[in-house]
């Protein structure tokens, strides 16, 4: 997984925004589900494919093919109740994924988001050409056993 040095993190102690490029093995982060997670490794890191992703809050992101995101299709959403454990109902796929079936419509949950309140819609997502890619610089953060790349 991986994510471009200047994408913002969220820090636990204090709590705070950072950017991936000054997380140091030691900093405690938040992960998926709000709680902390100590960075217990950090390392330089090139993917070998590269998207730019947009969403329905007007965020983007460059991440590596292998960054893991937890999504519901449109399909997987049909039926779904706020204030139920939406995350249950989800699927944990690469970017690489996400690329090959945009039609499907995904929504990528925020830590804040297991009662539907905070998945936003994928908007956009397209590659980034490989000459491009090499000249952004991602770090891999190891929380516990999850990495997070940036």
């Amino acid at each position: 997984m991986s994510f471009a040095l200047d994408t913002p993190i969220m820090a636990a102690y204090p709590l705070r925004w950072t950017t991936v490029g000054k997380v140091e093995t030691g900093d405690v982060l938040l992960d998926a589900h709000g709680a902390p997670c100590r960075a217990v490794a950090d390392e330089p890191i090139l993917p070998e494919t590269m998207y730019r992703v947009q969403f329905s809050t007007g965020e983007e992101f460059r991440v590596g093919g292998e960054h893991l995101w937890t999504t519901l299709t449109r399909a997987q959403r049909e039926g779904l109740v706020p204030g139920g454990d939406w995350a249950a109902h989800g699927s944990v796929v690469t970017t690489d994924a996400l690329y090959a079936t945009r039609e499907a419509l995904h929504a990528v949950g925020a830590c804040e988001a297991l009662d539907g309140a905070g998945w936003h819609l994928v908007t956009n997502i397209e590659p980034i050409a490989p000459e491009v890619a090499r000249s952004v610089a991602t770090k891999g953060i190891l929380l516990g056993e999850t990495w997070v790349v940036g």
